[in-house]
């Protein structure tokens, strides 16, 4: 039994992470299978586009009994992916400081894209790392090439490095930042050749990577995080947090691109969004795309924007007629009555909000209990619209029982 009808909709984001570290490996062979070599070529060193790069790298597939590759002369650069990934372009930036602040002129761009680069692992090669130092070119100390990469990082003018990975996406590119790598002992951080003790300028054939290995650095595998509304919709016994997520993750709305990535439900206290990450929807400008579509919003939470901000973008703007609505377990903070319900009182999944039994969110069937949905073709959350039960996050209250059901908002992990 409903209490005010809305919309249900629920929101997938797409986390599926995309990894970077550096393993210690050079050209040298390996035993590891399942692998694809790429590096027997050396592009031109006039000019790199990233398809050309890509060739130089080694990749692995997702079922590869191992990533890493081992040597002991210089360490590579490795990145992951779960998820089919095109990029735009890669920027590798050098620093003359060891934090990554005072960047270099001219940072070596491997343009040309966008570049598909399948899921497994990627690492760089001796050939591809010497194909990126025959770009280097500081116009402050008129270095340029491998041998001027040499001079500039013994004398202390290139302190750290970072690669920025550009993701191709409508109407534009997102970038995404690893890491700043630094070797603060040795006073320097560039592309040499390291195999005989010391720091010689890489060659042609020659051992050329980094001085050190790195942490691993997570990066998204599509850049920003999607939200979707499920095509089925539920009774309000979702099975807990965990149910739910299955439910996302096993929903047909869920995109082919995103089959192997996480999700979990956007309910509130179930942590499904990640701080400072920009969420996408499966739209644009009303018509379904391939992700990503519309810029939802960026999260400042585990809750999206909190219980009760605004979107810049519906998660779904054309929801399937009638239901709109989608579980969430968010209450706004009013003590007014709206539309048959009263928001005061009852706590952010708490019983009355998210279908409780027995101190379990998401897993009463009585017609007694309640949950909260939203209306997933709207962008108001509850505090800025004059009728919260108009709002994404707070539409209206329904029974747990099989009397109602509601969509759920997935997100990508």
């Amino acid at each position: 039994m409903k209490k005010n009808i809305r919309f249900s909709q629920f929101i997938i984001l797409s986390t599926a992470a995309t990894t970077f570290l550096l393993s210690s490996s050079s050209n040298a062979a390996t035993t590891t299978k399942n692998t694809k070599n790429y590096s027997s070529a050396n592009p031109s060193s006039a000019k790199l586009s990233l398809s050309a790069y890509q060739k130089t790298l080694r990749h692995y597939s997702k079922n590869a009994s191992s990533n890493q590759v081992q040597s002991t002369l210089g360490y590579q650069q490795t990145f992951s992916l779960d998820v089919a990934t095109q990029l735009q372009s890669v920027n590798i930036e050098w620093y003359s400081d060891n934090s990554c602040n005072t960047s270099i002129p001219n940072p070596v761009v491997l343009g040309g894209g966008p570049t598909t680069f399948q899921a497994g692992t990627w690492t760089s090669t001796d050939g591809s790392n010497y194909a990126v130092c025959t770009l280097y070119n500081n116009t402050n100390t008129g270095q340029s090439g491998c041998s001027g990469m040499q001079v500039d990082a013994l004398a202390g003018n290139l302190q750290s490095v970072r690669y920025t990975y550009n993701y191709a996406m409508d109407g534009g590119t997102h970038p995404e930042a690893s890491y700043c790598m630094s070797n603060v002992g040795l006073g320097y951080e560039a592309l040499l050749d390291y195999s005989n003790g010391g720091a010689a300028a890489c060659t042609s054939g020659s051992s050329c990577g980094y001085s050190q290995a790195y942490a691993t650095f997570p990066l998204p595998a599509v850049g920003p995080g999607i939200i979707f509304l499920t095509a089925a919709t539920f009774t309000g016994n979702l099975g807990g947090f965990a149910g739910a997520n299955a439910l996302c993750e096993a929903d047909t709305a869920k995109p082919a691109a995103y089959a192997t990535a996480r999700f979990k439900a956007l309910l509130a206290t179930n942590e499904a969004t990640h701080a400072n990450v920009q969420y996408y929807s499966l739209f644009s400008s009303g018509a379904a795309v391939a992700p990503p579509g519309d810029y939802i919003t960026t999260a400042t939470d585990g809750n999206l924007v909190g219980f009760s901000g605004n979107l810049d973008s519906a998660i779904s703007p054309n929801p399937p007629t009638p239901d709109y609505l989608a579980w969430t377990g968010f209450t706004p903070n009013m003590t007014s009555s709206y539309d048959g319900w009263s928001g005061g009182g009852a706590t952010n999944g708490g019983a009355a909000n998210a279908c409780s039994s027995g101190g379990n969110p998401w897993t009463s069937t009585s017609g007694s209990n309640t949950g909260m949905t939203g209306i997933s073709s709207v962008t108001d959350g509850a505090s800025s619209t004059a009728d919260p039960t108009l709002a994404w996050d707070t539409a209206n209250y329904y029974t747990c029982d099989n009397s109602t059901t509601a969509h759920l908002y997935c997100v990508s992990q």
